[in-house]
């Protein structure tokens, strides 16, 4: 009985000393940061300067594509980097040093091309011009990873409708070559189901370098015109 009374009295101390605590686990005070006269659509994070404090590539996909860096200054606020001009309207990134040289770069992928375009870093916060790199339809996410196995960053890409309003629901590997280039796309079998996903997470599922990838399917589904 007193064992039992002791741990009552132990539980009754424990939820006094967690309703009269103070509850750090919570936001404090935010802070804003204008874009210049766009709509941004997503981010993706990673330290652009290499100065250990994350940074901000924030996509814009109206009414011009664009994407704009803003750099961390550690406190949780941000200072305005450069703005970069991206053909249609971007709507996802990923990010990785694709030369292997502790460099993050870029990739971007959205609506009204096909096209993925890769920005390679230059490791102060800047980057280079995108280059875009053909794909069957509008890629509307993106992944990286070694998806060949052979040692080198690849991009594989969702794509949904192409520009020419052909409905693909393709998955395509792009190769990486190592130096911040990809070769042709690969294009697999139709994303099952007919239905264009919303999310890539690639994953290493053996215990070799080669990897592979996960798709999460959209709740809309898609109607198939005809094939890519």
């Amino acid at each position: 009985m007193l064992t039992r009374n002791l741990a009552v009295a132990a539980l009754l101390a424990g939820w006094a000393i967690a309703l009269s605590s103070e509850a750090f686990a919570q936001f404090e005070t935010r802070a804003a940061y204008p874009v210049t006269n766009e709509v941004p659509y997503s981010a993706v994070m990673g330290d652009f300067n290499r100065d250990g404090i994350l940074d901000l590539a924030e996509l814009n996909f109206l009414p011009t594509g664009s994407v704009e860096i803003l750099l961390g200054n550690g406190d949780g606020t941000f200072r305005p980097g450069d703005t970069y001009t991206v053909a249609g309207a971007p709507f996802y990134a990923a990010t990785a040093s694709l030369r292997r040289n502790g460099i993050l770069d870029l990739v971007i992928a959205g609506g009204g091309v096909d096209d993925v375009y890769v920005m390679l870093g230059n490791g102060d916060g800047t980057f280079q011009a995108p280059v875009p790199y053909g794909t069957t339809a509008e890629p509307t996410m993106v992944a990286l990873g070694d998806f060949t196995g052979g040692g080198n960053i690849d991009i594989v890409a969702l794509e949904g409708t192409s520009t020419q309003g052909i409905i693909c629901d393709y998955i395509e590997v792009l190769p990486g070559s190592g130096d911040g280039t990809f070769g042709a796309p690969i294009s697999t079998i139709p994303v099952p189901d007919e239905v264009p996903g919303l999310r890539l997470l690639p994953a290493t599922l053996t215990m070799t370098v080669s990897s592979t990838w996960l798709c999460l399917a959209s709740r809309f589904p898609a109607i198939k015109s005809t094939s890519c």
